[in-house]
């Protein structure tokens, strides 16, 4: 298993990108120690990425320790929006101007990208930060809710930290990250 030096994401030996924020990830001991076998000079192939450099991804343009909600894209392991959490309460939803409802996290606007969330309840969830803990709040009347593997009843309070899942409307895929 690779782990991601950029977001943490694990990754399959196999994978040379992360699923997640798509950064470059460094070859297993193993396969570094083939890699040198075979190539005595110690360079990358032509085009390929150094495998000490660390390449960010182009957002967020958050300052370093800053939590953050990465929005998935329905059907490829790329990430296509990333909330940062700077608020105190953060809503995660669909917008509706008519009910008035406008939350933080607002997945309507990411169809273009990729993100179908009509599953997804005009007021689905709330994180709640209190000193120095995190809460997910599963609002009345959402539709499926997922923490990791686990299914969450309307109303239901549970911690969470940097790298938990969260699985909205059995379809919009989400990860709390830190940067």
């Amino acid at each position: 298993m690779k782990i991601c030096p950029v977001c943490q994401e694990s990754n399959h030996d196999a994978a040379d990108l992360c699923m997640l924020c798509a950064a470059p990830l460094l070859a297993l001991p193993s396969q570094r120690d083939a890699f040198d076998r075979l190539n005595p000079a110690g360079r990358s192939p032509a085009g390929a990425p150094d495998q000490g450099e660390l390449l960010l991804p182009a957002e967020p343009a958050a300052p370093v320790d800053t939590l953050a909600l990465a929005v998935y894209h329905d059907l490829e392991p790329r990430v296509v929006a990333f909330f940062p959490l700077d608020g105190d309460v953060t809503l995660i939803g669909r917008e509706d101007a008519e009910g008035g409802v406008f939350p933080e996290v607002d997945l309507s606007r990411l169809a273009a990208s990729g993100v179908l969330a009509t599953s997804v309840s005009r007021r689905h969830a709330r994180l709640l930060r209190h000193a120095d803990r995190l809460t997910l709040e599963v609002l009345p009347g959402a539709t499926s809710t997922q923490l990791n593997r686990d299914l969450l009843n309307d109303g239901a309070r549970v911690a969470v930290r940097a790298g938990d899942r969260i699985i909205l409307g059995a379809r919009v895929r989400m990860k709390l990250i830190q940067f």
